[in-house]
């Protein structure tokens, strides 16, 4: 059986996955670990593992989708069938796409041609779709090797393929004339064998280098390094690629590389260890950092990696940002003075783009965590300008709210395309674009504002969980619920709170009303207006805020957002009218009473007042009834 082991740099265990039978050779009980894994360009979305099926010439591909603390779950897989029963000439590799997939790239030799395909595997999808990539028509065509990448400078994906070509050539025979006696008359033909040419065969090696886009059009096919023996091929994140030849000696393998620029150049360049060493399987990778690991040989049960740095081989500026798409931004890399409230960002790339379908996350790096302010989706943002090389991105005022703040923008590969290929190209990792916010005063000391009252309010499946709790639960959850706003607005702890009343909502069916409050500010921080501000805005746009992200702060109406309470003047402003009514009755009454008390002092003159306050209960029990009535649900009527 064949078992992975996911560790972390600590070399802490945190899962085992069973991938199932190992495989065997056709006809034979031979076992060889015949396979392929590669990440997905978004990590979190898992890995594909290919692999052969034992004793067939098949293979199967796996998806495996990451969930919490490493572990990983199998998505989907499948099985497909080579052309050819004779696997000695077929060479096959694993591609992680721009879109977020897989593409499975793989060559074979088929009559006179030799012919390279690729086999998309969209995300979390078992559909794939094949396409013929390139073909070769020289005779005794062979290729050795195969890899591929996304393309780190330009745009789409790079494959390099490393090819054997068979060279026949003959040399003729010299001949030297010879004079004979015979005694065969002249009239009779003597019958004289021409020499045989002499046939030798030579192998020419070459490499193909071959760029195309997602949807399967090769934009350039160039043969690169002739003179070059080596048969492994490795492009490299900053730009250029290597050419590896591996030399077995007993349970050693020796690396020697060769480095090429993206003008196919040979570089000069000397390896800090010469020569490189790895374990017999020659295990050996190339990070995003330009960082190569080999795997020595293992010693008891210890094993280890040889880290050695890559030079930067591309022919462009590279400004930091991960990949060489990008050219500037605002607010710039590792800046310390953007402006608190800062409700624009901008990107400028190398080549025009437009909007493809992906997000931008913004996130504010704290004791707490990284704290999710904002995300943008491309192809659902309305403040969002792309025009030529460059983009403008309109934020909320709460996503850059607290002075000298660090945060950091994410972005996906698929935020952006090419405008001219209309493919995906890749985005920005976290923590590769840093900055700060000025840190300035805030106090607005000459400015106050008291406490806020207001309510907020709970989707439907919120108030169905929120019903099944108990009353315990329930203090809990409006507990929790504050705790996480704190943390999202940011505002200091304990100037938001709830006193715990909830009620129905009358205007809506069966959605609670939870009361939240908002103490007035010390010297130094926010306006109660502003922090009630803020809390309104992030609910509102729940979806791409950090509201989305809470254990219960998921459970609040968007819809709703945050809304303040009267206070008593505003209560009276209201319902003046209603209040004056009310005096005018009160006055009315005690008229009749003083009248009727004059008239006839000695008699039963309080009925008056009684009638007054009789005819005031029953109004205001009437307006209960069919109001307020609604919001308390042992009161409701069913239906």
């Amino acid at each position: 059986m064949d078992k992975g082991m996911v560790i972390d740099w600590s070399g802490n265990i945190l899962s085992i996955i069973d991938f199932g039978p190992s495989f065997l050779f056709p006809n034979s009980t031979t076992w060889e670990p015949n396979e392929f894994i590669v990440n997905n360009i978004v990590p979190r979305n898992g890995f594909l593992r290919l692999s052969r099926v034992r004793r067939t010439n098949n293979f199967e591909w796996r998806q495996y989708g990451r969930f919490n603390h490493g572990s990983f779950s199998l998505l989907q897989n499948d099985r497909f069938i080579t052309d050819s029963t004779d696997l000695t000439n077929f060479q096959v590799t694993v591609l992680q796409t721009l879109d977020n997939g897989y593409a499975v790239i793989y060559s074979n030799k088929l009559f006179a041609s030799a012919r390279i395909y690729a086999m998309k595997l969209k995300f979390n999808e078992k559909t794939a779709i094949k396409f013929n990539l390139y073909e070769l028509t020289q005779p005794n065509i062979t290729i050795t090797g195969i890899f591929c990448s996304v393309d780190y400078v330009y745009v789409g994906h790079l494959c390099i393929a490393s090819v054997a070509r068979t060279i026949v050539s003959q040399t003729p025979t010299n001949t030297t004339a010879i004079t004979t006696t015979t005694l065969e008359p002249l009239t009779t033909p003597v019958t004289v064998p021409f020499a045989q040419p002499t046939t030798s065969t030579m192998q020419a090696l070459f490499h193909l280098k071959i760029r195309f886009l997602s949807s399967g059009s090769v934009l350039t096919a160039d043969q690169v390094a002739t003179n070059e023996n080596s048969v492994t091929a490795r492009t490299l994140p900053p730009g250029g690629y290597a050419l590896i030849l591996q030399q077995p000696f007993k349970p050693i393998i020796y690396f020697n590389f060769s480095l090429y620029n993206e003008s196919n150049q040979l570089v000069d360049y000397s390896f800090p260890i010469n020569p490189i060493i790895s374990n017999m399987f020659g295990a050996f990778d190339i990070l995003k950092n330009n960082t190569m690991v080999v795997a020595q040989n293992e010693i008891s049960t210890i094993w280890s990696l040889m880290s050695i740095q890559l030079p930067s081989l591309s022919l462009y500026h590279y400004n930091g940002y991960g990949n060489f798409y990008v050219n500037t931004t605002y607010p710039r890399k590792d800046s310390d003075n953007l402006e608190v409230n800062c409700n624009k960002i901008n990107i400028t790339f190398q080549d025009p783009v437009s909007f493809a379908d992906g997000n931008l996350s913004i996130y504010q790096i704290s004791n707490q965590g990284d704290i999710l302010r904002q995300i943008i989706n491309s192809k659902n943002c309305n403040n969002c300008i792309a025009n030529d090389n460059a983009v403008t991105l309109f934020i909320y005022d709460s996503t850059f709210n607290v002075p000298g703040a660090k945060y950091y923008i994410q972005m996906d590969n698929k935020f952006v395309q090419n405008s001219i290929y209309d493919e995906a190209i890749l985005g920005i990792d976290p923590y590769m674009w840093i900055f700060q916010t000025a840190n300035v005063d805030i106090s607005q000391s000459s400015s106050y504002a008291g406490d806020i009252r207001g309510i907020i309010r709970l989707t439907k499946s919120g108030t169905q969980y929120f019903r099944t709790m108990s009353n315990s639960d329930r203090d809990a959850f409006i507990t929790a619920l504050v705790n996480e706003l704190t943390v999202i607005i940011p505002t200091e702890k304990g100037r938001l709170s709830s006193n715990g009343h909830y009620q129905l909502d009358a205007t809506v069916e069966s959605q609670i009303l939870i009361s939240f409050s908002i103490k007035a500010k010390n010297s130094e921080k926010f306006l109660s207006t502003l922090v009630s501000k803020y809390l309104n805005q992030l609910i509102e746009n729940g979806a791409y805020t950090g509201i989305s992200t809470g254990t219960t702060t998921i459970y609040l109406d968007y819809i709703y957002g945050f809304q303040q309470t009267q206070s008593l003047s505003e209560l009276f402003e209201m319902h003046m009218i209603k209040f004056i009514l009310l005096f005018v009755g009160i006055v009315i009454f005690l008229m009749l009473f003083m009248f009727a008390r004059m008239k006839s002092p000695e008699g039963d003159n309080l009925i008056i007042l009684q009638l007054g306050t009789t005819l005031f209960r029953f109004v205001i029990f009437l307006m209960f009834v069919f109001t307020d009535s609604k919001t308390i649900p042992s009161l409701q009527i069913s239906r």
